[in-house]
């Protein structure tokens, strides 16, 4: 190979680690605010249970 192919070699590869790295920062990013967004949704049913706004009949014995 000459000089001038391996260079295109390592720009594409390069690229291809650029792009890689992206696609794992942006997922990591949708996790973390997937996680959260499912934390705020289970502490609204714990809200609303414990101020009796949802009868369950487990938490609130008659």
């Amino acid at each position: 190979m000459s000089g001038h192919a391996l260079d295109d070699v390592k720009d594409k590869v390069a690229a291809f680690g650029m792009k890689l790295v992206d696609i794992i920062y942006n997922a990591s990013v949708f996790t973390v605010i997937g996680y959260g967004a499912i934390l705020l949704f289970l502490l609204v049913i714990g809200i609303a249970v414990g101020f009796n706004i949802v009868n369950v009949p487990e938490f609130h014995p008659r």
